[in-house]
């Protein structure tokens, strides 16, 4: 069997869920694949549920996130480094 560690967090409030996230750990990846939430109703819960994916990586022990997404300028704001996804070259 692979190393991997499945999650799935969910958020409520007033004892109803309003949002969630599915992730995984492979190795000392957290690799965060989805998430959703009522951000009509309650629009900084997409970032709180950013930092709580976040702070359960650390307390499991991953030493990298991973959000598969590329960058449009959102990683500054939590200070992560740009790491290329694709790199084109002239030939």
């Amino acid at each position: 069997t692979l190393p991997v560690e499945v999650y799935v967090l969910t958020y409520s409030i007033n004892d109803i869920k309003e949002g969630a996230s599915i992730a995984l750990k492979y190795k000392n990846k957290y690799i965060s694949f989805n998430k959703g939430s009522n951000s009509k109703e309650y629009p900084t819960l997409p970032t709180y549920m950013t930092s709580k994916n976040i702070e359960y990586a650390i307390q499991k022990g991953a030493t990298e996130y991973d959000v598969l997404m590329g960058d449009y300028g959102w990683k500054e704001s939590w200070h992560f480094d740009k790491i290329p996804q694709n790199k084109l070259e002239k030939k």
